[in-house]
């Protein structure tokens, strides 16, 4: 044998063992989600989602509604009374006590805001809208009141406070971003907002109640407010766990983006392209971080949901990866020993 195939034969062992240790990384990384197919979507656009207290998802996309049988199960029932309501949905939202409210969305003047009276039967009816705000993102801060993230104005993105019964619509925070970007509350109700820079700002719970008190209006920039985070992408959808680690998800971002208060990282739990939507959760103990993924904004494009325990969603290299590893650096070793004397 010469040296040429020697080498030959050294750079095919090393590429074996690093794919080897490459797939062992990466079953590693995928073994703490679950996913689930669900219907392609049926026309232009996204979908958003939320989670009953029996771990149930209800998703909405184009002007459907639906509701998952069973915690983990692959089937799902649409919501019949749903049909002949206009909506993308733009955020889907469920209160403590278990009230949901769904965005119509859209990108220009106001749109509803629906009420599900009975979330976890399919038979449920909707209420007449609670109100009519542009909403590009909500959630709800307690059993009464939501926050509403849609533009006030033609060149904005703001923050609205409305209360479930349609009687409050406080402007609360003004000039978020330019465009639409993903909010989240943490639990001990601080709220945190996205944007298109990547910036994300936290605003305490007492900073809110002071400004819902005296009807004052905040800016990213009013005092107090802090700057928490910048991710390397436009914040479209966000996320907080119980640990303080903030994820986020959005336009031109492949997977989903992290930062734990010391360190940024990324991990693409499903399909690989930009189009996710994150949420937590918690269910028979667990947190749960969950995704959906519309794989294009086309009719037809596959649609996935998956979920982990918030614990377990970032990957970190188990006992089996290291033995691997190691036996690489230890076949590596013995295989250059041996090309060594044969090559020179």
């Amino acid at each position: 044998m010469n040296k040429c195939s020697n080498r030959s034969v050294y750079g095919r062992y090393l590429a074996v063992l690093a794919t080897a240790l490459i797939v062992g990384a990466a079953d590693c990384a995928s073994a703490a989600w679950t996913r689930i197919a669900l219907p392609n979507l049926s026309n232009w656009g996204g979908a958003r989602f939320a989670h009953l207290s029996s771990g149930q998802l209800v998703y909405g996309e184009n002007n459907k509604l639906y509701l998952q049988s069973a915690w983990g199960s692959s089937s799902f029932s649409q919501y019949g009374n749903a049909t002949g309501l206009t909506f993308d949905p733009s955020f889907i939202a469920r209160s403590p006590s278990g009230s949901t409210v769904f965005g119509a969305g859209g990108y220009s003047g106001s749109s509803a805001l629906h009420r599900i009276d009975q979330p976890a039967s399919t038979a449920s009816t909707f209420s007449t809208p609670v109100a009519a705000v542009l909403n590009y993102d909500g959630l709800f801060r307690d059993d009464n009141d939501l926050f509403v993230a849609g533009s006030s104005s033609s060149v904005s993105n703001s923050l609205r406070r409305v209360s479930i019964d349609g009687a409050v619509d406080q402007l609360l925070i003004e000039d978020i971003s330019q465009y639409g970007s993903g909010i989240a509350l943490d639990a001990a109700g601080n709220l945190y907002t996205g944007s298109e820079s990547g910036a994300v700002y936290r605003f305490s719970k007492s900073l809110l109640d002071q400004a819902i008190a005296d009807n004052d209006l905040l800016r990213v920039d009013s005092p107090g407010v802090e700057l928490v985070a910048n991710f390397a992408l436009s914040v479209g959808s966000l996320a907080v766990d119980s640990n303080g680690v903030l994820w986020a998800a959005g336009w031109n971002a492949n997977g989903i983006a992290y930062f734990d208060g010391s360190s940024y990282g990324s991990i693409v739990p499903g399909p690989d392209n930009g189009n996710y939507t994150i949420g937590t959760f918690s269910y028979d103990g667990s947190e749960y971080l969950a995704y959906l993924n519309n794989e294009g904004w086309f009719n037809g494009a596959p649609l996935s949901y998956g979920y982990a325990t918030s614990a377990s969603a970032i990957p970190e290299p188990t006992a089996a990866v290291s033995l691997l590893f190691g036996a690489c650096l230890l076949g590596m070793r013995r295989l250059r020993r041996v090309v060594r004397e044969h090559v020179g």
